[in-house]
């Protein structure tokens, strides 16, 4: 099988990808990522070949990606699709991408807490990072600490979130509530 992604004659490099065929533009794959400039021009027996294998890539997933290569306007983050983006954008440094990932993460991702903590861990994405746990409330960092991707965390991730923890516990009480009918309150009444 064969997939197409843009005219063959302007494709002059094929992947293979699960045993399927994908023409690709060399050119702009190497503008966009080192790891694929030093495949297509670097010195490593690869570049003499008609088609590259690249492994450990499932095809679906790559199709995603270089849906963001080529900047189609079907290429946006969604739930479903930012962990196998970033995962791939790391391996072929593809840094460009993280910066999007993270304003998804952030503004429209309804992935929970513990999720984007991972993936911010992950990817180094420090900025996301501290938007996450700085948007928790005791409550969900109590939650967030029961959950199996908690023993998972990094120390400096625990570190971050127990700091937030933290804040909680030494924040000053909030004042006494205002009585309706005289503006105060009063133990007496």
């Amino acid at each position: 099988a064969s997939v197409h992604l843009i005219p063959r004659h302007f494709a002059p490099q094929i992947l293979l990808i699960e045993n399927t065929r994908v023409f690709v533009s060399n050119q702009l794959l190497a503008m966009r990522s080192p790891f694929f400039n030093s495949l297509f021009y670097g010195e490593y027996k690869e570049r003499e070949k008609e088609e590259i294998e690249l492994k450990d890539v499932k095809l679906e997933e790559f199709l995603d990606l270089l849906d963001f290569v080529y900047e189609f306007e079907q290429a946006q983050f969604i739930d479903s699709n930012v962990s196998h983006i970033l995962k791939l954008a790391d391996r072929f440094s593809l840094t460009y991408m993280f910066d999007n990932a993270q304003q998804f993460l952030k503004r429209e991702s309804r992935l929970d807490a513990s999720k984007k903590i991972l993936l911010a861990e992950t990817y180094r994405m420090q900025s996301t990072m501290d938007y996450v746990v700085f948007g928790l409330c005791q409550e969900e960092i109590e939650e967030l600490k029961e959950k199996e991707e908690y023993a998972g965390y990094s120390d400096a991730t625990k570190a971050c979130i127990e700091a937030r923890l933290t804040y909680f516990h030494n924040a000053p009480t909030p004042p006494p509530r205002l009585s309706p009918s005289y503006g105060l309150s009063s133990d007496s009444e």
